[in-house]
């Protein structure tokens, strides 16, 4: 663990450290750092504030080892003590570890290479660390996207440094006395699951995209409800939020555009200020993912619509959730996780 105490201690204590770069996620900020003498990766680290003045920090070191911040200016810790926590995610026990205090108001838990933690992480909805005093709980809103963010950081983090070490080498070239086995054939991504199906077809699409996402209790609404949107294909309830999937031709809408015509199937207009954006996709399984918002500030109150669209060919599929004043954070928190699930399912994760 020593590596890693090195590693966090400086730029947590150092104002004037700065990152490779930074990056945001939702609530979250995440930075990457390199090592200061030899300019190698050191880690990627999102962080976030919660009440009671606390921030909650994720990592990832050079050696893919996980790790968990805890700052707080209110503490009083005995630097360079130690000291066991338990750690839980929604109530379940991932065992027992051994934490640090790096400052009086900084403590550290290094968890080793743990892919499966860190999923649990982004799929968790309570982070509970007990220490022999009391129990420390953090709602993780938001971690689904977040700490995929970070995986990306490790990866562009050590390909960034490594080409300012070495210029000259071809990254995705291998080494000449290393043997590489190339497969036979190149194989194919299995085929995307088919939104276009029978009704039953469509309903266990969604669900799957929605639980895979970290949400269940999708309710879908009949025919003959009067809250059904007649112009999409289903039209659900979950966590409060009413969605529906619309299929319709690209034709090259902006997504201003397509909110706008998701506006209309409530029968009416933004009245007031509008504004939307989209995020860049990824390809996945002959599909582009993208994930976008819109606002509508209206006379009488505020609806936000997020959306995924499954683009193919000049088809897209819209994936939206509507939420009014109140639930806008969990509609934004199931389209970030939703967009990592289609992203996975596409690809037979």
């Amino acid at each position: 663990m020593a590596a890693i105490v090195i590693g966090i201690a400086v730029p947590a204590a150092a104002e004037d450290d700065e990152p490779l770069y930074r990056f945001r996620s939702g609530q979250w900020s995440g930075e990457a750092h390199a090592n200061a003498d030899t300019g190698a990766f050191a880690y990627c680290a999102v962080k976030a504030d919660y009440r009671g003045g606390t921030t909650l920090s994720f990592g990832i070191s050079r050696g893919n080892e996980l790790f968990l911040g805890l700052r707080n200016a209110e503490w009083r810790l005995r630097k360079s003590s130690t000291f066991a926590v338990e750690l839980m995610v929604d109530d379940r026990s991932f065992g027992h570890f051994e934490g640090q205090a790096l400052d009086e108001d900084l403590a550290l838990v290094v968890f080793g290479d743990d892919a499966a933690l860190l999923e649990e992480l982004r799929r968790g909805r309570r982070l509970i660390v007990r220490t022999v005093r009391t129990d420390l709980v953090y709602e993780l809103t938001g971690t689904y996207r977040a700490l995929g963010r970070l995986g990306d950081c490790v990866e562009e983090a050590r390909a960034l440094t490594d080409g300012r070490r070495d210029p000259f080498s071809d990254p995705d070239r291998a080494p000449a006395e290393e043997a590489v086995e190339m497969p036979a054939t190149p194989t194919q991504p299995p085929p995307p699951p088919d939104p276009a199906l029978d009704e039953a077809g469509k309903r266990f699409f969604i669900t799957t995209v929605i639980e895979k996402a970290g949400y269940d209790g999708v309710e879908f609404l009949a025919g003959d409800d009067p809250e059904r949107i007649p112009q999409a294909e289903l039209t659900w309830h979950v966590r409060g939020l009413i969605g529906f999937a619309l299929r319709t031709s690209t034709g090259g809408a902006t997504p201003g555009e397509a909110m706008s015509s998701a506006l209309a199937l409530f029968g009416g207009s933004c009245a007031g200020d509008f504004a939307s954006a989209a995020r860049g996709g990824r390809a996945a399984g002959g599909y582009r993912v993208k994930e976008g918002y819109a606002i509508c500030r209206s006379d009488d109150g505020s609806l936000s619509f997020h959306m995924l669209g499954l683009y193919r060919d000049s088809e897209v599929l819209y994936i939206t959730h509507v939420a009014g004043n109140g639930n806008g954070q969990v509609a934004l928190d199931l389209t970030s996780g939703m967009e990592g699930a289609l992203f996975d399912l596409l690809n037979d994760r």
